[in-house]
C-alpha cells in the first residue's frame, strides 16, 4: 500500500493568529485546525498509509512537542519523524533531502506550511497565519491527493 508522507508545519497551520490572540499563548493549537488534519488524515488513511513528518521549529522545544502531542492524542494522531533543522538550508531542501534519503516519490508528499516552499511548490497546502488549516486548505489537500 502507498504512504502518504505528510510534512506538517505547525505555527500557521495548527495555530493561527486569532487563537494566540484570544488566549494570549504561542504554544496552543487552535481545535478546528486539528479538527480538519485529523479529517485529512482520516480521508488519506481509506486509500494509502499516513505519516505525519513533523517540519517546525516547534520540534526544538521539548514542552512544545509535549503540547503538540497532547493534542494530537486526543484524535489518535502521532508524530512518525522530524524533519532535520538545518539553519543553512530551506524548508523545500530539507524535504527534498529527506526524500532521497528515504527514497520517497515527491508525488507521495504533501506539505502542510504557512510559509512558500517554492522547490515543490506543487506538494504545498500553504495556509494563511491568520486562520491555519481551514476547511478551504482541507479541500485545496483533498483535490491535490486525487491527482
Amino acid at each position: 500500500m502507498k504512504t502518504i508522507y505528510l510534512f506538517l508545519d505547525v505555527d500557521g497551520v495548527l495555530n493561527n493568529q486569532k487563537i494566540i490572540q484570544k488566549t494570549k499563548k504561542m504554544q496552543v493549537i487552535d481545535e478546528q485546525n486539528l479538527i480538519n488534519l485529523n479529517k485529512l488524515i482520516k480521508i488519506i488513511k481509506t486509500e494509502y498509509n499516513c505519516l505525519i513528518i513533523l517540519n517546525s521549529s516547534w520540534q526544538l522545544v521539548n514542552e512544545n512537542i509535549d503540547i503538540l502531542k497532547s493534542y494530537l492524542n486526543r484524535y489518535n494522531l502521532r508524530i512518525d519523524d522530524y524533519l532535520k533543522m538545518d539553519n543553512q538550508k530551506n524548508k523545500g531542501e530539507l524535504i527534498i533531502e529527506y526524500c532521497n534519503k528515504y527514497q520517497i516519490p515527491l508525488f507521495n508528499i504533501l506539505i502542510l506550511d504557512d510559509g512558500m516552499i517554492s522547490e515543490i511548490k506543487d506538494r504545498l497546502i500553504k495556509c494563511n497565519f491568520s486562520q491555519g488549516f481551514t476547511e478551504v486548505e482541507l479541500q485545496k489537500a483533498i483535490k491535490l491527493l486525487k491527482m
